[in-house]
């Protein structure tokens, strides 16, 4: 293994711009919850996802993809 130099740049933005990771990073670290999903949010999302995947049409095993196998009659 050989090390080389790399040069890691702290801010890179000018006039004090943040970038989008940097506020959500920001707001975490405030305890700022705005930009979050509550969990019972999350949970009513997933239970959604859960009953659309359990009712789903199985897919052909003719090597097609799921969006490719169902027909739109």
């Amino acid at each position: 293994m050989v090390g080389r130099a790399l040069e890691l740049p702290v801010c890179s933005l000018e006039d004090g711009l943040q970038t989008p990771y940097e506020r959500l990073i920001g707001d975490a670290l405030r305890g700022d919850q705005a930009s979050f999903a509550r969990q019972d949010g999350v949970e009513a999302a997933w239970a959604l996802v859960d009953e659309l995947l359990g009712t789903a049409p199985a897919v052909a095993k003719r090597g097609l993809s799921p969006l490719r196998s169902l027909r739109c009659d």
